[in-house]
């Protein structure tokens, strides 16, 4: 269960000193007497309260309240001679525990033998257990339950010095807890040696993630591990980590190169390593959280046609010159070209002349080469999912009764399709959301025909539209089936509207949209690219408030496609299930 952060803290006085906790500290006057006269400590521990079925509230210098014993030993650091303990003191039961409705306080008279000022090493263990005998914490004899902070380290302790010694308890990471990606990414951050996220473009991407103990508590400051980060290879990729308040922010920035066009970055596939320590424990070793990280192009395709297709144009990592144009004999030879694209950067371009679907893998400065393709296939429209199916509107008897179908290619299987919808009309153009939801625009329809997980329902369920919309393009949102878009024109303007719960016109956009509209897409940072028609000599950009930020010059734009696409793109994706760390930390 996520909760809010705890800190886990509390305070040990010798001599003439007593402790603080809970957020203030005292000065109380020392026990009467320990062993042979020595002065006594006091050990004061604040656990907060819970309630059944909910976590607690979590502040700072708190221990964890599932904290059920409390266990310490006391020894000189020179000659590691035992002057107190192991001993422990089970909250439940401990007269020395006095519970209240916000927390219980535990106030422990230690009657250590400390007769001189010095070095001594103070271990304070907490166990989610109650103990029922002497023992160690992480020796033998064992302890129950467990353990889920500990501190060990060397403290000075002055006889007779008012000031408390402070002993700040180090939390136990078991858990790894993704937060969120922020920037152009798509994935989720799980920790292994194949899973991660891909990053896109030249911006920084943050990957905000916490560390949990045993009980999925947050482990928070003061206690909480550090982190560093180390990447392989070296060089194109830089990482740092920082910490505060319990949460980590790992800050990736990807390198860069020139191009003709301009910078675009050194793409490839990382493994970025959290390394995690926990300072507040002696011998503890590294645990290694590994992420595969990939750098991919950001990107913007458009069909350039009129009354044939010239080329597909390609624009990089946010430059404004194109780093790609290319078109093969067959491209040529029709009026419009559908695109689509997954995340992985892959386009694929629909060539009804040829009959086919041909997946391409770009790059900046290079004409691509057909890494796949799906034959037999006369498309009208093109889509693919955030698994990187691909979902194409084929006529499948295009005769004087024509037949048409959305056709479903699993990835790197365009042999046959994987399923078949069978469609009452011809689609001009069709979106996915990441519930495995079809949308299908019908060729002078007035609304838009949903199909939820390939169901066939024969007339959909119409969500109103303009009746001239001619395109349309999905924006997903975590949780929900997302946002849809029309692109099209009203009365000789050109218009972009946003269909919110089925009601037409929940934002509209027309300063900069061309009369002769043909396509749009949606980028995973929310911008729009609007294809103004063969009429139009320029792409139009906006931003995701719906205002034009520029144009991509591509002569009569009719198709666009945009990586990555935000039908398959989530911003601010996490992890809701905290992640199991392969070894917590190892401690002595």
């Amino acid at each position: 269960m996520r909760t809010a952060r705890i800190a886990i803290a509390l305070f040990v006085g010798a001599g003439l000193a007593a402790c603080g906790g809970g957020g203030g500290g005292s000065s109380l006057p020392a026990s009467p007497g320990g062993a042979h006269g020595a002065p006594a400590m006091a050990l004061r521990i604040v656990i907060p309260a819970s309630s059944a079925g909910a976590p607690a509230a979590k502040r700072a210098q708190f221990v964890p309240a599932s904290t059920k014993s409390i266990v310490y030993t006391i020894a000189s650091v020179t000659g590691a001679n035992l002057v107190e303990g192991p001993n422990f003191t089970n909250v439940a039961t401990s007269p020395d525990c006095v519970a209240s409705p916000a927390a219980t306080t535990c106030n422990i008279n230690v009657p250590a033998a400390i007769t001189s000022s010095g070095s001594y090493t103070v271990t304070v263990a907490a166990y989610d257990a109650a103990q029922s005998a002497s023992c160690v914490p992480e020796a033998t004899p064992a302890c129950s339950g467990t353990l889920i902070s500990l501190s060990n380290l060397p403290k000075q302790i002055t006889v007779g010095s008012p000031v408390p010694v402070s002993v700040t308890l180090g939390g136990i990471p078991v858990y790894f807890q993704p937060v969120a990606l922020t920037g152009l990414s798509s994935g989720n951050a799980s920790p292994s040696s194949t899973n991660g996220f891909t990053m896109y473009g030249t911006g920084k991407v943050s990957g905000i993630f916490e560390l949990l103990d045993a009980h999925q508590e947050i482990i928070t400051d003061p206690g909480a591990p550090q982190a560093s980060v180390s990447v392989t290879p070296a060089g194109s990729l830089a990482a740092t980590v920082g910490e505060s308040g319990g949460v980590y922010t790992l800050t990736l920035t990807p390198g860069t190169t020139t191009s003709a066009e301009g910078p675009v970055v050194q793409t490839g596939t990382y493994t970025v390593t959290l390394s995690v320590t926990q300072p507040q424990i002696v011998g503890s070793t590294a645990m290694s959280v590994p992420l595969s990280v990939r750098v991919a192009h950001s990107a913007v395709y458009a069909a350039s046609c009129s009354s044939t297709c010239t080329a597909v144009y390609g624009f990089f990592d946010g430059n404004t010159t194109p780093g790609m144009t290319f078109a093969t004999a067959t491209m040529r030879g029709n009026s419009e070209l559908p695109l689509a694209t997954d995340l992985y950067g892959n386009l694929y371009v629909g060539d009804a002349t040829a009959g086919t679907v041909t997946e391409y893998a770009p790059a900046p400065d290079t004409t691509p080469s057909p890494v796949g393709t799906i034959s037999g296939v006369i498309p009208a429209a093109l889509t693919v999912d955030d698994g990187a199916h691909v979902y194409v509107e084929n006529c499948l008897s295009c005769g004087t009764s024509p037949s048409y179908a959305v056709q479903v290619y699993d990835p790197a299987a365009f042999g046959s399709p994987a399923s078949t919808l069978a469609l009452p009309s011809e689609a001009v153009s069709i979106s996915v959301d990441q519930q495995g939801g079809l949308y299908t625009l019908g060729s002078g329809a007035s609304s838009v025909s949903y199909y939820p997980q390939l169901t066939s329902i024969p007339s959909g369920i119409s969500l109103p539209i303009a009746a001239s919309a001619i395109a349309i393009g999905m924006q997903s949102t975590p949780g929900t089936a997302g946002q849809l878009w029309d692109i099209g024109s009203v009365s000789g303007v050109g218009e972009i509207d946003a269909i919110a719960s089925g009601t037409f016109g929940a934002q509209t956009i027309t300063t900069g949209v061309g009369a002769a509209a043909t396509d749009l897409a949606l980028d995973g940072a929310g911008n729009i690219y609007a294809a103004n028609g063969a009429a139009t000599p320029a792409l139009t950009v906006f931003d995701s408030g719906g205002s034009p930020t520029g144009t991509l010059s591509v002569p009569g734009p009719t198709n666009v496609t945009v990586v990555p696409s935000a039908n398959q793109y989530t911003a601010n994706k996490s992890s809701q299930t905290p992640i199991p760390i392969a070894s917590a930390i190892p401690t002595p």
